[in-house]
């Protein structure tokens, strides 16, 4: 399979087709349909809900143990990307963390090593999680999950360009897919996405509090910037804007991973746990998690 820029990350001018008796009909007719009801599904869930997890995809570290190599899994789950679309992990996917670390230049470990990191989770098996931070010296990571387009399915076509072909095939199917990376932070202060509001949980008075939220969605429409119109997105706090591997505007940050490591030089490794904050995401309060917070 190969990926494929996808029509929702641009400008969209998202017109309905026009259906009439005798109109004849292409294959951009049929595209424009689908880019339709795409833009408004992506439209009404990023309004509606917001990005982030909605359920599962939690990060783990798996020592190398049993013949089987060091690895960072993430699990699987389900997200909303920035532009609204909908992102599913449909099983454990790993990343060998060993090679990966292996494959870094000693410049570039020097340079992604932090002090004094802190991982607002300390254990995260209990129940509810600790509170307080746990503070560690080494090299970071994030955790970015991406939506892809991917083809398949190739059927005999047409050629589409300005050459002919007998034996011309074009892709029958496209799949919605994903994409994980690890960004190694090399960043001076590299950041967290910023926690939601909470200016009007603090108002105590129940009609001041609802006058605040009516206010907030009055001023949530996005003029003239909405990034699902433009096809402009910006980057955001928790994205790498420079570098090789300059994150994608659209990606989601899952997880922050602190490799416990000595500065150097060269930096090394120590044998300690590896530190993995999966609470600094953002999170999609769907109707079962409010109905949890609720007890209802």
């Amino acid at each position: 399979m190969t990926t494929r820029v996808d029509p929702l990350s641009q400008s969209l001018t998202p017109d309905r087709v026009y259906y009439a008796t005798g109109t004849m009909l292409g294959a951009e007719d049929f595209t424009a349909e689908q880019i339709y009801h795409r833009f408004q599904l992506a439209r009404a869930l990023a309004y509606l809900h917001g990005a982030g997890t909605v359920a599962g995809l939690r990060v783990v570290h798996e020592p190398a143990a049993g013949g089987q190599p060091e690895r960072i899994r993430v699990r699987p789950g389900l997200a909303i990307d920035r532009l609204g679309r909908l992102v599913e992990v449909p099983r454990s996917w790993c990343i060998r963390l060993g090679e990966w670390y292996k494959s870094e230049t000693a410049d570039q470990l020097a340079a992604a090593f932090h002090e004094e990191v802190e991982i607002p989770v300390s254990d995260d098996s209990a129940d509810p999680p600790a509170a307080s931070p746990t503070t560690v010296d080494g090299v970071i990571a994030d955790v970015f999950l991406q939506f892809t387009a991917c083809t398949r399915g190739l059927t005999p076509a047409f050629q589409a360009g300005p050459y002919d072909a007998l034996d011309a095939v074009a892709p029958s199917r496209v799949r919605d897919g994903f994409a994980l990376t690890l960004v190694l932070r090399d960043d001076p202060n590299p950041l967290v996405p910023l926690p939601p509001t909470t200016d009007v949980a603090e108002i105590g008075n129940v009609e001041d509090r609802a006058r605040a939220a009516r206010k907030a969605v009055l001023n949530s429409w996005r003029n003239g910037t909405d990034p699902q119109a433009s096809g402009r997105l910006t980057w955001e706090r928790e994205h790498k804007r420079q570098g090789q591997d300059a994150t994608d505007p659209a990606a989601l940050f899952l997880a922050r991973i602190v490799i416990p490591a000595n500065p150097g030089p060269p930096v090394t490794r120590r044998d300690e746990p590896v530190a993995i904050d999966n609470y600094s995401r953002q999170f999609v309060r769907g109707t079962p998690t409010l109905a949890l917070f609720l007890g209802l």
